[in-house]
């Protein structure tokens, strides 16, 4: 499937004015070493991240990106390569702490998460890493790791 820039908000498919092209930065991990990346994810996310690339540069949109549960890192890869100049990427899992994971699912390590967010993911380091159970987490401390 070939991409093309598309607008879903303005007439007759022309870009919105002001509003930034696509980058489809997520594409190339997609096409490329998605399937080496072990995690639940359907093979066909990908149009979805597409659509959500396009509408956050259609409006405007601007902020960081956060997963829950990033395990290996299948989705969080190609959300953070979304992201655009000034903005962050948070993970949260409980990674090798399993005991924080009462119904067992998951597996998450956090060398393995960082082997791929090194080899796959753009600019490692603008993305934050919470090692902690989200269902004890604070929003103080998610807007202590966003801050620039």
């Amino acid at each position: 499937m070939a991409l093309r820039p598309f607008s879903m908000f303005s007439k007759g498919g022309a870009p919105t004015p002001g509003a930034a092209a696509p980058r489809y930065g997520h594409r190339p991990y997609i096409n490329g070493p998605f399937s080496k990346v072990d995690g639940w994810l359907h093979e066909n996310y990908g149009v979805v991240l597409d659509l959500l690339d396009e509408l956050h540069a259609e409006l405007g949109v601007q902020g960081h990106h956060a997963e829950i549960g990033v395990h290996h890192g299948k989705f969080f890869i190609p959300l953070h390569n979304m992201m655009r100049a000034g903005e962050k990427s948070l993970a949260i899992d409980i990674f090798e702490n399993q005991s924080l994971n009462p119904d067992g699912s998951g597996h998450g390590d956090r060398a393995v998460f960082l082997d791929h967010l090194k080899a796959y993911g753009r600019s490692p380091g603008d993305v934050d890493i919470l090692q902690a159970n989200s269902l004890m987490i604070e929003a103080r401390q998610i807007a202590q790791l966003q801050k620039p």
